[in-house]
């Protein structure tokens, strides 16, 4: 699947997904609470908008950014849609940004690199990234190794996850990071990591990777 392919997924299941997910992880929550009112917060790959709301809530400024149209509709506020890995902003704008559930729709590791590259690109130096990725060797994951449960695994770092939308089944392709991969990608797509590490989100065992990370100053360019 390339990467135009594995965007209109999303556009195909909008109608179902947004509403299915309106909570604000809790780890997102704890990441906007330390930023200072007024803040500018980049939430890229947004979908439907649940963390710039929060965000809204917390008295920061939030832009939602998404390639699936779709899906921006069903949000409020600041909305772009826009390809994360392109974004139509200018450089060193944004005091803070998020990457959730984000790197993963990405087939390409090149992909998911030049997205991260991006997220340093609109941010001030040394403004913080939250990431938050689908974690491989999960339990879901481990199981489709065996040919088990919902997932299907695609060789040993993808998967397919099924949604099912009335009679219709959509799989969406992820791709399950580890802990090393998203540390190595982050250093080098320019940023400095103060965290990587597993989380649980949707249960008690470690299923999503975590981490927070700096923006570093662009090098200055050589005439």
């Amino acid at each position: 699947m390339d990467k135009r392919a594995a965007m209109d997924v999303w556009e195909r299941i909008a109608a179902t997904y947004g509403p299915a997910r309106p909570r604000p992880w809790p780890h997102v929550l704890a990441f906007l609470e330390q930023l200072p009112v007024g803040a500018l917060v980049l939430d890229l790959g947004a979908g439907a908008g649940r963390h710039a709301r929060a965000a809204r809530v917390l008295a920061l400024d939030a832009v939602a950014f998404d390639s699936a149209r779709a899906l921006l509709r069903q949000g409020g506020g600041d909305r772009v849609q826009a390809d994360v890995c392109a974004l139509p902003v200018r450089d060193a704008w944004a005091d803070a940004a998020l990457l959730v559930a984000v790197l993963g729709t990405m087939p390409a590791r090149a992909d998911r690199v030049q997205a991260l590259r991006e997220a340093g690109r609109v941010l001030k130096p040394g403004a913080p990234l939250l990431v938050l990725a689908w974690m491989r060797g999960q339990p879901k994951h481990a199981a489709a190794l065996r040919g088990e449960g919902p997932w299907r695994a695609i060789g040993s770092e993808d998967v397919e996850a099924p949604w099912a939308q009335g009679d219709d089944v959509v799989c969406r392709r992820y791709h399950l990071c580890s802990v090393e991969e998203l540390g190595e990608d982050l250093a080098a797509a320019g940023f400095t990591s103060e965290k990587v590490e597993p989380v649980a989100l949707a249960g008690k065992a470690p299923d999503n990777v975590l981490a927070v990370a700096r923006a570093r100053a662009a090098a200055p360019t050589l005439l």
